[in-house]
């Protein structure tokens, strides 16, 4: 655990760091579920009043002193988190009167990440500003009154709001009235092809499940693994949270959320069948209960497979690992197929924020420097500065400017998600308030992928969801 002090005399000495880039999971219609309430992603741009949301209207040495603790997964020497860093540094030297405790957990690691959130919150000392996902993993702090509700500063100041891709469901709950936190990177799930493997064969990118058949039988007869994937439960989820989105569309994660609809019912069982006759075919690879993520990676980055079904965080992965990619622009990325009888839904994924930041209730001196501190983070000419020293990185800024030095594959998967996407919703779990469920999900999913049938798999995730019942 990396955790510092920062200070104005920090700040000076360290001008000269270099400033890097914020890494990294829909309009609302005002009905609400037991879990997160309805969005779809908006991609319109919006201005914004540079003053107000970048903290320069507050005079050298106004207000009273506040410290604000900063819990984030963005290490000061990444180049992610030097960004942050500098970037609190820059706020602290025209806030003189506000002190960031910058506490970064290294290695990003959730578990030691949560275990600090939750020693906090026990403590009653918890940290005015955190980074997060939303959804079930801070529901329950939003439940105890921990967090603080943004509404009032939206109503306060619309534009702000207006400025972020409308993907607020994620910190949105039908238990809770209010808003408790904002998006700040995004993503969607996608499918990369290889674009010499397809034209040497004559072969289309496919755009329907029947295609996408089609286009994975005509390489397993010669010997070429289609779409690798491993049996890593999160990949499944990530999937099959996809073919929701494609096959059913957002409501019915609502449904399933609410009850309404279960993981042992018909539309479900139908999807996760169709997983396990693609794993079943060979369609993934072999033996992939026993496959990892890098492996499988590497199978598309050294061209022995001509698809790889993964998120859009990948691209610079993709092009280091092959750098002749970025020489003959030779990777396309589209949507994964749509079903054949939904064409309607063809740009429906898993996806939307990425990471979002939420603040605690504290005084209210506390309060309004946090709430300043995040508009200052979350400001188009910040989140521009943080883009051009990390390109890799996909924003939920709206009017901040992609630098020119972004890769081809990157600047695809922004134009794919800004201009194509019908709908982007997390995974499926997180609509729920059951904290507890992307874990058995993942497992049972995983379980399903090393041999158990996809109805015992589905019954374990309904068990757990109907022993909190």
């Amino acid at each position: 655990m990396k955790k510092r002090i920062i200070s104005i005399l920090l700040a000076v000495t360290m001008l000269s760091a270099t400033l890097a880039g914020c890494a990294g999971n829909s309009a609302d219609s005002g009905e609400k579920t037991t879990g997160n309430k309805k969005g779809t992603q908006e991609t319109t741009a919006a201005g914004a009043d540079s003053e107000k949301e970048t903290g320069e209207e507050q005079t050298a040495g106004e207000g009273e002193p506040v410290k604000i603790k900063f819990l984030n997964r963005w290490a000061e020497d990444t180049v992610l988190g030097a960004a942050i860093y500098k970037a609190c540094q820059d706020f602290m030297e025209k806030n003189p009167n506000v002190e960031i405790e910058y506490d970064a957990v290294a290695g990003a690691d959730d578990t030691q990440f949560y275990e600090k959130m939750k020693t906090a919150a026990a403590t009653g000392d918890m940290y005015e500003l955190f980074q997060n996902y939303g959804g079930s993993t801070i529901y329950s702090y939003v439940e105890s009154d921990v967090l603080y509700d943004l509404t009032s500063e939206f109503e306060k100041d619309k534009e702000w709001k207006d400025n972020f891709l409308d993907l607020f469901s994620m910190w949105e709950y039908q238990a809770k009235e209010g808003v408790y936190g904002v998006p700040f990177t995004d993503f969607a799930t996608v499918l990369y092809c290889n674009k010499d493997m397809f034209e040497s064969r004559g072969l289309k990118y496919p755009e329907t499940i029947s295609e996408f058949e089609a286009v994975c039988d005509k390489f397993l007869e010669e010997g070429i693994t289609p779409v690798p994937m491993s049996g890593e439960g999160w990949r499944f989820a990530h999937l099959l949270s996809g073919l929701v989105m494609r096959k059913y569309g957002e409501d019915y994660i609502y449904d399933l959320a609410n009850g309404k609809e279960k993981y042992t019912g018909d539309k479900m069982l139908e999807l996760v069948n169709l997983m396990k006759s693609w794993q079943d075919k060979g369609y993934f690879g072999e033996n992939i209960a026993s496959l990892d993520s890098a492996t499988e990676q590497a199978l598309f980055s050294t061209e022995k497979s001509p698809m790889i079904a993964i998120g859009t965080w990948q691209p610079t992965n993709i092009l280091e690992n092959n750098p002749e990619f970025l020489d003959r622009k030779g990777v396309d990325v589209i949507w994964f197929p749509a079903f054949d009888d939904k064409m309607d839904l063809k740009g429906g994924s898993m996806g939307g924020p990425n990471e979002g930041l939420s603040i605690a209730k504290k005084d209210e001196a506390t309060t309004a420097a946090t709430v300043k501190l995040v508009k200052y983070l979350t400001s188009p000419e910040v989140v521009t500065e943080i883009w051009k020293a990390d390109p890799t990185q996909i924003f939920a800024v709206k009017s901040a400017t992609p630098p020119e030095e972004m890769n081809y594959l990157t600047k695809e998967c922004i134009d794919l998600i800004n201009n194509t996407a019908t709908g982007l919703m997390q995974e499926i779990d997180q609509y729920s308030t059951i904290a507890s469920l992307q874990d058995r999900l993942r497992n049972s999913l995983a379980g399903m992928v090393a041999g158990n049938s996809p109805e015992a798999a589905m019954k374990e995730v309904q068990d757990e969801i109907d022993s909190h019942n």
